[in-house]
């Protein structure tokens, strides 16, 4: 599998560019949230989304390919001075592998493959509280309603808003999961959308997610980032230890985007 780190940027940056599509979909996700039961109390997320390309003899790497390989495959892609990318980053292994990002939200016709290689029904648990990225993912991963439901929410929005993939191109929509912030505060700058760097998917429903942010040297901190290039924006997301999520925010995050625009 490729993972495609410029058009995950480029996709991020439409998103976030795109206040109309930004808030249709983070509005088809909790509609889906509240139809499942899924609850985050004192908690808000960011959805990243994540490109990556395959072919058929590749697909079952969706599910099969172990972390230490994926880290690899990350880590070499990584070395790339134009996408504000560097040896010395990829070198500090620590950094990426906290955030390696796993399963949520995934386009339909990679689900498909990923389905084929199902043998539970169900995995979930009862509705509880969700505090973790962990849960979240594996809530979501678990329950083949609840997944479908997603998919079938998200990507006819993208559709609609001409984003399209490849036949043999795949996205995920990768979770974070934090503590709601309580007030609508700038958290961080970047001078080029390239400055905040973005992975391909680690697709697969584990016991054993990676390490939570708790876990990491950095507290997250979400709020509004302020990100550069030609035309300054402010995007809602979460900075945890240097790395930035942005993508489909929680209503509280379009919430505070909005009062930091008043002020700005």
């Amino acid at each position: 599998m490729q993972w495609n780190i410029k058009k995950s940027a480029r996709l991020k940056k439409t998103i976030t560019e795109n206040p109309k599509l930004m808030t249709e979909m983070s509005r088809q996700i909790e509609k889906v949230f509240r139809e499942f039961k899924i609850s985050l109390p004192g908690m808000s997320y960011v959805f990243e989304p994540r490109v990556f390309s395959f072919t058929d003899k590749e697909s079952p790497e969706i599910a099969a390919k172990s972390r230490a390989a994926m880290l690899e495959a990350i880590l070499a892609g990584l070395i790339v001075e134009e996408i504000g990318s560097s040896a010395s980053d990829a070198i500090d292994v620590s950094r990426f592998r906290a955030c390696l990002p796993q399963c949520g939200p995934l386009d339909p016709v990679s689900l498909e493959y990923l389905e084929r290689l199902r043998i539970v029904e169900n995995v979930a648990d009862d509705p509880v509280p969700i505090r973790t990225s962990g849960e979240l993912m594996r809530r979501i991963v678990g329950d083949r309603k609840l997944m479908y439901a997603l998919t079938e929410a998200l990507f006819p929005v993208l559709e609609e808003a001409r984003i399209r993939f490849g036949k043999k191109e795949g996205c995920v929509f990768t979770p974070v999961v934090f503590q709601s912030p309580i007030y609508a505060q700038k958290v961080g700058a970047a001078r080029r959308t390239t400055d905040m760097p973005g992975f391909g998917p680690q697709l697969y429903a584990s016991a054993d997610p990676t390490p939570e942010p708790a876990a990491m040297r950095m507290k997250p901190l979400p709020g509004i980032i302020e990100v550069g290039g030609r035309k300054t924006r402010l995007v809602p997301g979460v900075i945890i230890d240097r790395w930035w999520w942005v993508g489909i925010p929680a209503p509280e995050l379009l919430r505070a985007l909005e009062v930091v625009r008043k002020y700005r």
